[in-house]
């Protein structure tokens, strides 16, 4: 995920490269000098380190925030990135007693002061309301673009401050929630492997070895009957406990895989002889 959104970003910030710098009047570059512009840009890139180079239309640079309008689209994926990850991370630690508690966050600050005990997920909450802010920050920038009537854009100190208020906040956010909370982050793997063994979702990959209806009814009746899926299949000896836990392994239900001739076969001989 935030591998793409990397990408896309560093893709729009590349245009950012490009200068109408020595335009003087709306891009015109009246009153100066017919070198002035790409010795500038020139001592600029070199200054910098940066593959600066002149904008092929200066005029149209004066009104058209694009470049802008992009990077701060690239922020606003990563915003959107960062809320995933962080209400996901939020609900994967919920519990222990009746949330699914599949991970341990890190406990940076006292608890609630009304509930004893409890234990805040600090950092994503803080993650969240910055991705709101950047969002919003790009709703900002995206108006004043849109503002660049003929020739000429006077939003762009608006535009300007909108796009460097939102690289500040997710440099420092991104840090943060690296260091005082991902790094630390504790994975309750009795608790994963609990949730896992007690949930008939597998039961998908059981219905290539014993037929969507039966599946169906193992499903159905494991719900009314408060059994686990595993106890289903044992209990009617549709598949062996080796068959039973190859089947439904993480490794095979999490990827493409082919089926086993061999249970397969198994499935199909004792069927034969109900």
């Amino acid at each position: 995920m935030l591998e793409k959104t990397l990408k896309n970003l560093q893709h729009s910030a590349s245009a950012l490269y490009e200068i109408a710098i020595g335009g003087t009047a709306i891009g015109t570059g009246i009153n100066t000098h017919p070198r002035f512009r790409p010795q500038i840009a020139r001592t600029l890139g070199r200054m910098t380190g940066f593959p600066l180079y002149l904008a092929k239309d200066p005029i149209e640079m004066s009104s058209n925030m694009d470049s802008f309008l992009g990077v701060s689209s690239g922020l606003r994926q990563l915003a959107v990135d960062l809320t995933k990850i962080a209400q996901d991370l939020k609900i994967l630690n919920m519990g222990p007693k009746t949330g699914p508690a599949e991970i341990t966050l890190p406990e940076v600050e006292p608890g609630s002061s009304i509930m004893p005990g409890k234990v805040n997920p600090s950092i994503p909450e803080a993650v969240h309301m910055v991705a709101c802010q950047v969002m919003g920050n790009d709703h900002a920038i995206a108006l004043c673009a849109q503002a660049g009537q003929l020739q000429l854009n006077v939003m762009t100190p608006a535009i300007l401050f909108n796009l460097t208020f939102s690289l500040q906040l997710l440099t420092s956010t991104l840090k943060m929630f690296r260091e005082l909370c991902v790094e630390h982050i504790i994975f309750n793997s009795d608790r994963i492997r609990e949730l896992f063994e007690a949930s008939l979702c597998t039961a998908t990959a059981l219905s290539p070895y014993l037929g969507y209806h039966e599946t169906a009814m193992l499903v159905h009746e494991g719900l009314k009957k408060g059994k686990t899926l595993k106890t289903m299949v044992m209990e009617k000896e549709l598949l062996t406990e080796q068959e039973f836990e190859k089947v439904i392994s993480p490794e095979h239900t999490t990827k493409p895989s082919i089926l086993d001739k061999t249970i397969l076969k198994k499935v199909a001989e004792r069927q034969a002889k109900k």
